[in-house]
């Protein structure tokens, strides 16, 4: 089979990442409550998480976001990815200051990913969120759940106990988030987790889904950073 390693060093050349490019990574799982979505959202047992920032701390400002994977029997994995906000944080340096969305506000700083949306624009109109609907339509163990029911967006908030472990103020090292990572421990709540039922616009209520929980620690993965991509 001579022709496998020359197509898979090809593939790997064709998809570099040029933001998010170092990351912590975990196993998780989607502890739910009663909630009215369907598919995933009733429970996923088998996920990886990787946290990293969208920009380079160095040069801007620390962008924390995001991408979920939980495996599904039989077929493809259930992807999303979830950000704070287009501009990320000035001068804010907590990795967990504040939640992350499955959607973005148009006037939260998007002008800094004007390269990244203009590509998405190739593929949809709504450059500025991902959806939820097929996460919602599959169980983990790949069972079509016929009409499913989920989330206009996706809120994750952190906790105050894993939101409180960390300072604010710049470090010496602008990279020193990775090493905040690996202080939290297996088995915290790294998020809750919430979704909409409709826009807020027009009386769309924010309930609760679960919780995201840490199943390892999170570290550092060359695999991760490299050959790990979250489908948007």
């Amino acid at each position: 089979m001579p022709m496998q390693k020359p197509a898979l060093a090809l593939s790997k050349s064709l998809r570099p990442k040029l933001i998010h490019c170092i990351g912590g990574h975990a196993l998780v799982k989607l502890e739910t409550v009663s909630n009215p979505f369907t598919g995933m959202f009733q429970g996923a047992n088998y996920g990886i998480a990787r946290l990293s920032s969208s920009s380079d701390p160095n040069s801007l400002s620390l962008s924390p976001s995001m991408g979920l994977k939980f495996l599904r029997d039989g077929m493809d994995s259930a992807n999303t990815v979830l950000q704070f906000q287009g501009k990320g944080q000035p001068g804010e340096w907590n990795f967990f200051e504040h939640e992350l969305y499955s959607m973005l506000d148009p006037k939260g700083g998007m002008l800094a990913l004007l390269p990244i949306l203009f590509k998405a624009s190739f593929f949809t109109d709504y450059v500025w969120g991902v959806g939820s609907s097929e996460m919602a339509q599959y169980t983990e163990s790949g069972h079509n759940v016929g009409k499913a029911v989920f989330p206009y967006k996706l809120d994750f908030t952190p906790p105050k106990n894993i939101k409180n472990m960390f300072s604010n103020s710049e470090p010496k090292d602008h990279l020193n988030y990775i090493n905040d990572f690996k202080r939290i421990p297996s088995g915290s709540i790294l998020y809750e987790v919430f979704g909409w039922t409709a826009p807020p616009q027009i009386g769309g209520k924010r309930v609760k889904i679960g919780n995201l929980k840490m199943e390892s620690a999170l570290t550092t993965s060359q695999f991760g950073d490299k050959d790990l991509f979250f489908r948007h």
